[in-house]
């Protein structure tokens, strides 16, 4: 069954029932006791880095653990002792761990100070298949910029059941839309910031990357435009059943076009590693990584399409290298979202297997701090 790694409210809207009617056929049809999406999580977490930095024998060795797994889902996975699972699941760990220690170093680094700390209220979307939506933007220009911040998630059914007008009433949320950012130090009745890009030019703003350069200001906000389109076609085909989504990866006016329409503004604008416009953050860098981040969970990697704009492919790969973006790939590590972000996610990460360069993120976290390695070098030996 391809859909035991979603969560099972995304499972049962699959299939247009409720997660009762779900769970009772599961029990009665399939003798399944326990939907196993928490056990493919871990798994897949394991896979993706093995897929990565090898050896390819391990990594085939998880992918048939995997396949067995999908056929016979009451199957319990070893987490003591001295398997084979056990024991490549701990030299995971240790990357992990290393990974996640250079993020926090870098956020700790940050000029901001610990009590400048926002918060960030947008819709909890971990059976969604690892989109971040619009809200996705904010929460990576507050990570890619070192700004804490802390979440609150939202239940999308419980928003379109009363919570959406109940914000409006009460002024939260005048135009019923999330994202919403709360302000350091601003109290329960304070009104939050609004509307996904008016949020990101505010924070710029207060972060000196708007507001000071009339042209680079331009520059940002066409950037940021341009995505507009691109996610609109790209949610209408993420939630369009398969003729949706063949229809926007075949046809020249829907995912080439959008792909080639932001690498021309990267050409115009002199993009350069994780910037979009010149060698300097903008929000606009954070627009445009979050609506590729969507298209790729949503539709895979694209090998020619990244090959014919390769400007583009630079900016992803770049954005997606820093430290506080790249530790989502890990776990929950970063505001337990890794179900959100890339929890089970075979497009995300069908990219990194497929495009990042070597050597992969256990040599660049070797190299960037060989200190914090040792651990995942002594147990890859």
């Amino acid at each position: 069954m391809v859909v035991f790694h979603l969560d099972q409210k995304a499972a049962a809207c699959t299939f247009g029932m409720g997660v009762t009617a779900l769970k009772t056929a599961l029990r009665k049809s399939f003798g399944i006791k326990r939907w196993p999406s928490r056990k493919f999580a871990p798994l897949r977490r394991v896979l993706r880095y093995y897929d990565a930095v090898g050896p390819a024998e391990d990594a085939a060795w998880l992918r048939e653990l995997e396949q067995q797994l999908l056929l016979k889902p009451n199957m319990r996975l070893p987490v003591k002792g001295k398997g084979r699972y056990v024991q490549l699941y701990r030299v995971f760990c240790a990357r992990s761990a290393c990974l996640r220690t250079i993020a926090m170093e870098a956020a700790t680094a940050s000029p901001h100070a610990a009590s400048d700390v926002l918060k960030l209220k947008y819709f909890d979307l971990s059976g969604f298949g690892g989109l971040s939506g619009r809200g996705g933007s904010v929460r990576f220009f507050l990570l890619a910029n070192g700004i804490p911040f802390t979440e609150e998630v939202v239940d999308w059914a419980g928003w379109g059941a009363g919570l959406k007008q109940e914000a409006m009433a009460s002024g939260e949320s005048p135009t019923g839309h999330l994202p919403l950012v709360y302000l350091p130090g601003s109290s329960s009745s304070s009104p939050p910031l609004l509307e996904t890009f008016a949020i990101l030019r505010r924070l710029a703003k207060r972060d000196g990357q708007y507001g000071t350069d009339e042209e680079r200001d331009y520059a940002a906000d066409v950037a940021a435009d341009a995505t507009v389109e691109f996610r609109s076609a790209l949610l209408d085909s993420a939630f369009g059943g398969l003729d949706g989504k063949l229809a926007y990866t075949s046809s020249p006016d829907k995912r080439p076009y959008f792909y080639k329409v932001m690498e021309a503004l990267l050409q115009r604008f002199g993009s350069s590693s994780s910037h979009t416009v010149g060698s300097s953050a903008s929000f606009a860098d954070a627009v445009v990584f979050a609506v590729l981040w969507d298209d790729v969970a949503v539709h895979g990697h694209d090998g020619d399409l990244w090959a014919a704009n390769p400007r583009l492919l630079g900016f992803f790969r770049a954005y997606l290298a820093q430290p506080a973006v790249l530790v989502l790939w890990d776990n929950e590590a970063v505001h337990g979202h890794d179900e959100v972000l890339w929890g089970s996610n075979p497009g995300l990460a069908g990219f990194f297997r497929a495009d990042l360069e070597q050597p992969p993120v256990l040599g660049w976290c070797k190299g960037a701090r060989p200190d914090l390695c040792d651990g995942a070098a002594a147990a890859q030996v």
